[in-house]
């Protein structure tokens, strides 16, 4: 783990980087946590400038990847925000992996769960998860699924259809449990179908 002195920038893995940001730091871009969103012009300027400074301060250019950012609130009125890099050859590497490592789907409303969870029972393809968690942050739902690589080539295009694949592996899953509240730990598609 590298860490470098502007805004606690961290290099979790190759795919992950971390970014503390503070009080301070969040007044002087004019943003807070409850505010962070895309569609808001400060949050942009935010995402922009801390771009920049992983590649100033860690020599790493993710400014052309896919990136996916979730951000979580400190106690210190701070936030702290986990900068995904997802890309083809990540989820080339995913699939080709023989072990059974958690694969992390996030979605924007619960309704593309369900309907993503009845999309698995009536192509029989439920049968192909070995295991499978929900879980909450703000108003997003976050499942964490495992199963062998060779049916997540098949069943993964239905993911992308419903959510977004926002990480892979025990370390983000870790990340994710240790700031997401637990709604159903394992066969959650199956608990969510049978109360509908």
């Amino acid at each position: 783990m590298k860490r470098c002195d502007t805004l606690n920038i961290e290099i979790i893995d190759k795919y992950i980087i971390k970014i503390t940001l503070s009080l301070k730091d969040m007044q002087n871009y004019g943003v807070n946590y409850e505010k962070i969103n895309y569609n808001d012009k400060k949050t942009r300027q935010l995402i922009v400038s801390l771009l920049y400074k992983v590649k100033r301060t860690t020599n790493i250019d993710i400014s052309k990847s896919k990136i996916f950012i979730e951000a979580f609130p400190t106690e210190e009125n701070g936030c702290i925000l986990y900068l995904n890099i997802i890309n083809k050859e990540i989820m080339n590497n995913i699939l080709n992996d023989n072990s059974k490592k958690p694969l992390i789907i996030k979605f924007k409303y619960i309704r593309d769960f369900k309907n993503m969870c009845k999309i698995l029972i009536n192509k029989h393809y439920i049968n192909k998860i070995l295991k499978n968690t929900l879980l909450q942050i703000n108003n997003y739902f976050i499942l964490i699924i495992y199963s062998d690589n060779e049916q997540l080539s098949k069943i993964s295009p239905i993911f992308f259809e419903y959510g977004s694949i926002i990480g892979y592996g025990e370390l983000n899953k870790k990340i994710i449990e240790e700031h997401c509240e637990l709604i159903i730990k394992n066969n959650a598609i199956e608990t969510i179908l049978k109360n509908n």
